[in-house]
């Protein structure tokens, strides 16, 4: 989930709110956005769980937790970044095929009823998207 603290009265809101807009349209299908006024909704911003300096403040959530604060971007290729870095929409194999195919028949070959989930990243930290899905599937 990801929160946009803003109040309007601020120019930076108000020339975020395209970019804010744009990444609705780009990512709805793998995140969830909401936005709180900053003025109007006092109460809630307190109970955000971070520290609320400037506006806008983007802030991403994990399991209704907060997780982090997006810095202010002004750049929208930086901001849909970020969120790509979270919340990867894509996946692509770059490694060597043959391993995979190796990694396949082995799991074949044990128990082909098995469900078989493959997860790999060279990250020390990953993705959020990553880190969920090792969850759901632990065990």
């Amino acid at each position: 989930f990801i929160i946009q603290v803003y109040a309007e009265q601020y120019k930076e809101c108000k020339t975020f709110s395209t970019i804010w807009e744009d990444a609705i349209d780009r990512f709805s299908g793998y995140v969830q956005f909401g936005r709180v006024h900053a003025v109007n909704h006092v109460s809630v911003v307190r109970r955000l769980g971070a520290s609320i300096r400037d506006y806008p403040t983007v802030l991403s959530y994990v399991d209704g937790r907060y997780y982090q604060t997006y810095p202010a971007v002004r750049n929208p290729k930086k901001f849909f970044d970020l969120i790509h870095e979270d919340y990867p929409t894509y996946h692509l194999w770059k490694g060597d095929e043959t391993k995979l195919n190796s990694i396949y028949h082995k799991w074949q070959s044990s128990d082909p009823k098995l469900p078989l989930l493959m997860v790999a990243t060279k990250k020390i930290n990953p993705s959020l998207l990553v880190s969920w899905m090792a969850k759901q599937y632990d065990g």
